[in-house]
């Protein structure tokens, strides 16, 4: 798929100047003082650095990310909610020129000499601009690399991700068109913007098609219901993007209100047109909950950091469970035997390399050019759709001459009455290799792991099933609420 050079901006270009384009509970953007806002931070800019931007995910970070693009300059979004000391290392990484920030902020940051500081509760610039003319001036300043994303580093070190514009574009443009984007689109972000969930899923294609974009600085269930509701300043969305966890939580927030509310709610919920769910498996039980309240099927998706969406269920054909179907574009490869295995892909989604980091790049990739997932995949025969076994490294447990996907266990145990998370994790075992351990997040129900012995023995062969079970309050979790599960087995005491 070939696309045009320098297209963001030129995308911009057709939307309407005066449109309501990101907001917040402290502010406004129309699209035209978005670029206003953008191009008064330029000048303050370096030009084809590296620059970090270090903000809350609030209405005042997209024109920072657009003036960072406009300078001609990557950007590389860092997480606000990193200290001093976990920050310094990726910055060691990118050498920023700049890093974009707030006073609110500015203390969080290690020494650093060129901090630019956004004004607090900045309101858009007033100063009047030829709109169409902009997006033509700032169309070929964009830089041929777009953004650098640091890995989540569930599985190691976090590694410097490059973005190309060729690569961001294919995204923007694929993901519009198979989840049939448009600019009467309304969506809430929840999700953090130093992760693709969140900026690429969610911002970016929200910008790329004219649509509006509310931003929460931090997910509240109640603030994201009144939303839904239509009860806050702005329009109702009408799509809807979240991790497992944001799901979970809006569904025990609902189940905690009057019978009234409720059917309000159930309402609310059904005007939306798309709600989709990734970066983690999500319950069978939410899955089904989410579909009681909003009458809606969610879309599951499938992607990383390195790739971008490369799977995704149809807009019209969505099942629980199953990451889809490759997207246009993307090639996909399993390897194993019986359509089991790792899944390998090539397509102009997958990144080209990891910054600074040659041998790493290298190693990541087959000899014929296919990017290594780590992921380990299965097909789904009735579908045709792949389904997500594990993270080869931390999901899959090799038990008595078994290999035993941990996501499948999880499954079989989330949906026990009783239990609110799971984690199965596996563990040395001189005889077996490894022996399969399950941690359990409960609520009051009595006897939830006598209920849970009986489910697994029902619906697993003995060779996956738990050998022990673990209680525990909660679960250590990185921003997007993946389990870390090394961190797990050291407070378990269960690390080799």
């Amino acid at each position: 798929m070939r696309m045009r050079a320098h297209s963001f901006f030129a995308a911009l270009r057709a939307h309407v100047a005066t449109k309501r384009a990101v907001v917040d509970a402290s502010a406004q953007f129309s699209y035209s003082s978005l670029l206003r806002q953008a191009l008064a931070l330029r000048d303050r800019l370096p030009s084809g650095a590296n620059v970090g931007v270090f903000l809350q995910p609030t209405a005042a970070l997209v024109p920072a990310l657009l003036a960072v693009w406009a300078s001609g300059s990557t950007a590389v979004p860092l997480s606000p909610l990193f200290p001093a000391a976990a920050l310094s290392p990726l910055l060691d990484v990118i050498d920023p020129a700049a890093i974009v920030t707030s006073q609110g902020l500015r203390h969080a940051l290690p020494p650093f000499t060129n901090a630019v500081e956004l004004v607090e509760n900045a309101q858009p610039s007033e100063r009047e601009i030829d709109y169409p003319a902009v997006c033509d001036e700032l169309a070929p300043l964009m830089p041929s690399t777009a953004l650098i994303f640091f890995t989540s580093g569930t599985t190691g070190h976090p590694k410097g991700v490059v973005w190309t514009q060729h690569m961001l574009m294919y995204q923007l443009q694929t993901l519009s068109k198979a989840w049939k984007w448009s600019s009467a689109d309304r969506i809430l972000n929840v999700l953090p913007l130093h992760h693709i969930h969140g900026m690429v899923n969610v911002v970016l294609s929200a910008i790329f098609n004219g649509a509006t974009l509310e931003m929460h600085s931090a997910f509240d269930a109640h603030s994201v219901w009144r939303s839904i509701l239509g009860e806050g300043e702005f329009q109702p969305p009408t799509v809807f993007m979240a991790v497992p966890a944001v799901y979970k939580k809006l569904i025990l927030y609902y189940n905690a209100a009057s019978p009234a509310d409720q059917n309000a709610m159930r309402q609310a919920a059904a005007s939306l047109r798309l709600y989709v769910c990734g970066s983690a498996s999500l319950s069978k039980s939410d899955f089904d909950a989410w579909q009681h309240i909003s009458g809606h099927t969610i879309l599951e998706r499938y992607g990383m950091t390195e790739t971008g969406m490369t799977l995704s269920n149809l807009y019209e054909d969505r099942h629980h469970g199953l990451l889809g179907c490759p997207l246009p574009g993307v090639q996909v490869r399993v390897e194993g035997e019986h359509q089991t295995g790792q899944l390998l892909v090539k397509g102009p989604g997958v990144f080209q390399q990891y910054y600074r980091m040659p041998d790493v790049t290298e190693r990541s990739f087959t000899p014929d050019g296919w990017f290594k997932t780590g992921d380990v995949v299965s097909i789904d025969e009735p579908t045709g759709y792949y389904k997500l076994l594990g993270r080869e490294s931390s999901d899959i447990i090799k038990t008595g001459g078994y290999k035993v996907s941990a996501l499948e266990i999880e499954d079989v145990i989330r949906d026990c009455h009783g239990v609110v998370d799971c984690c199965v994790l596996g563990v040395p075992d001189d005889v077996l290799g490894q022996r399969i351990a399950a941690a359990i997040i409960v609520d009051d129900t009595k006897d939830v792991l006598n209920s849970v012995r009986q489910r697994v023995e029902q619906f697993l062969p003995k060779y996956k099933m738990p050998r022990q079970y673990h209680v525990v309050d909660d679960f250590p979790r990185n921003v997007l609420g993946k389990v870390q599960k090394q961190m797990l087995r050291l407070r378990l005491g269960l690390a080799s």
